[in-house]
């Protein structure tokens, strides 16, 4: 059986075991020694009580050079290269069933991926693109809505319910500008609509850019304009008003 050495002093020629050893600054360390005495420092505790687990300077509270791998069912996390996977499974490693994270930072781009065992369903980019599969058949950008608005257009214009939209800005009979919380990073974005109002013979109810030499599409705004069917140039207040952009 292998002896268990207590102390601070150096381990004899031929002797194997473990040993504690501490420094002069307070530091603590627990060495394994083999059987031709060369200790090797498996675990360190520094004066501020950071704790090193194959490290002998530890720059955290818990710091562990290598893998961690969790044992009886709940995972594990495995660092390889540039690749950090974290296995959330019954299984220990790629492939298996679960569902397993994959932080990659080998490249300057870099990127996190969720794998349903090994096929890709989840992925943010370095760049900040949100990518996922959801049906399409492969894992694509996902280009969400960057605001939405549903207002009431009649009398004192009224939002309902919005998302990144601050206010309505009410420029006559018909003809609003909705104004965003957050500005879009171009005027190249895609606006899409949907107006209706009671009483109006007319159907359906168009949404559609005021006619003006002036752009509807500025970084902050979009103009939009309820119109007619029939007529064009008839502009009405409607009841619901629901504006997206996407970008």
């Amino acid at each position: 059986m292998p002896s268990t050495i207590l102390s601070d002093n150096g381990v004899s020629s031929g002797t194997a075991g473990v040993k504690t050893t501490g420094s002069n600054d307070g530091q603590l360390a627990l060495q394994t020694t083999t059987s031709g005495g060369t200790a090797t420092t498996a675990m360190t505790i520094d004066t501020s009580q950071n704790v090193g687990i194959g490290t002998a300077s530890p720059g955290q509270k818990l710091q562990v050079a290598g893998n961690i791998a969790v044992q009886g069912g709940d995972g594990s996390i495995q660092r390889s290269g540039g690749n950090t996977w974290v296995m959330l499974s019954s299984n220990t490693g790629y492939g298996s069933n679960g569902v397993h994270l994959k932080l990659d930072n080998s490249s300057t781009a870099g990127f996190a991926t969720f794998f349903s065992q090994s096929t890709e369903i989840l992925t943010v980019t370095g760049a900040g693109l949100f990518q996922f599969n959801s049906g399409y058949g492969s894992v694509a950008t996902a280009y969400g809505c960057r605001a939405w608005v549903n207002f009431n257009g009649t009398g004192t214009v009224a939002i309902r319910a919005s998302g990144n939209v601050s206010s309505i800005t009410d420029n006559g009979t018909g003809d609003y500008t909705v104004n965003f919380t957050n500005a879009m990073p171009d005027i190249n974005f895609c606006s899409q609509g949907f107006s209706w109002a009671s009483g109006k013979n007319a159907s359906p109810i168009i949404l559609g850019a005021r006619a003006s030499t002036t752009a509807p599409h500025t970084t902050t705004t979009v103009r939009v304009t309820v119109h007619d069917n029939f007529s064009e140039s008839v502009l009405f207040d409607a009841d619901y008003v629901c504006v997206a952009i996407f970008r």
